[in-house]
């Protein structure tokens, strides 16, 4: 029987997160029993600022355009694109998530992650972010985001 081989590298393969937000779910419910509310809202806030630092500073300097091509890659490499709505006008942008990857079942906190990642994001870089609707069970959302 003739012996196959099969060669693949790393960026064949499906791109799924799903390992992360796992993990972040069990983070978030550790931070919480040691530290409460204060204390997960806290880290999120400590990692928005270090990790996402030069998104904001991008928003700072052309407008919303970061944040929407931001968003259509994390929904794309998550591999619901789909799920993404985005109306954009001068002033705003309109986002509305039919279902997220983003939902934290063990530690409960699925709405503070978004509304302190994206919330903070904006307001950081001289925005303001007003969430509209979020569903615990789905993790669908509708949020704005406005020039001050």
């Amino acid at each position: 029987m003739a012996k196959l081989v099969m060669e693949r590298k790393m960026g064949d393969n499906v791109y799924l997160h799903k390992d992360f937000h796992v993990s972040m779910d069990i983070a978030l419910e550790y931070i919480d029993k040691k530290y409460g509310k204060n204390g997960v809202a806290e880290y999120l806030s400590n990692y928005v600022d270090s990790y996402h630092k030069d998104l904001i500073a991008e928003i700072e300097q052309k407008g919303f355009e970061p944040f929407r091509l931001y968003l259509q890659k994390v929904f794309t490499a998550e591999g619901c694109i789909d799920d993404l709505k985005i109306v954009e006008d001068k002033n705003s942008l309109h986002v509305m998530i039919n279902k997220g990857f983003y939902v934290y079942k063990k530690s409960g906190y699925s709405r503070l992650v978004l509304e302190i990642v994206y919330g903070r994001i904006i307001q950081k870089s001289g925005c303001r972010f007003e969430l509209v609707s979020f569903n615990d069970m789905t993790g669908a959302a509708d949020f704005r985001v406005y020039r001050r």
